[in-house]
């Protein structure tokens, strides 16, 4: 999936919101912000056993965490994902803790302006 906006797969917005998600595999999703997910307004995306690889955002290529929005991901295989900027995970909040746990986080990368040009034009 390829969007424009935030969060290619889901978006979490409405206020408390709880998504859990288990033995899923996200691969090859773009967005301008947050390459998988978008979390927001004291929301809450949880990841279970997931899969995520070689997916694209200009800035995190997983997830984007605004307005006391949170995430959990557990036992979860994060890897070959690309952004310009904050690879993993951008986070606006500081009330509410994101967890990575018993994670494998590997062979991610962070492109220069260039290769990131070079990367669009090849999709």
């Amino acid at each position: 999936m390829h969007t424009l906006a935030e969060g290619a797969v889901l978006t979490a917005g409405l206020s408390s919101a709880v998504v859990n998600i288990s033995d899923s595999v996200f691969y090859n999703n773009s967005a301008v912000q947050g390459g998988i997910f978008n979390v927001e307004t004291e929301s809450v995306i949880r990841c279970t056993n997931c899969k995520m690889m070689n997916n694209f955002a200009l800035s995190s290529s997983i997830i984007r965490v605004v307005t006391s929005g949170y995430f959990e991901f557990y036992n979860c295989s994060i890897t070959e994902n690309i952004a310009k900027d904050n690879l993993i995970s951008l986070l606006f909040d500081t009330v509410n803790l994101s967890i990575f746990s018993k994670c494998q986080i590997f062979s991610n990368i962070l492109m220069s302006p260039t290769q990131l040009y070079e990367e669009v034009n090849d999709r």
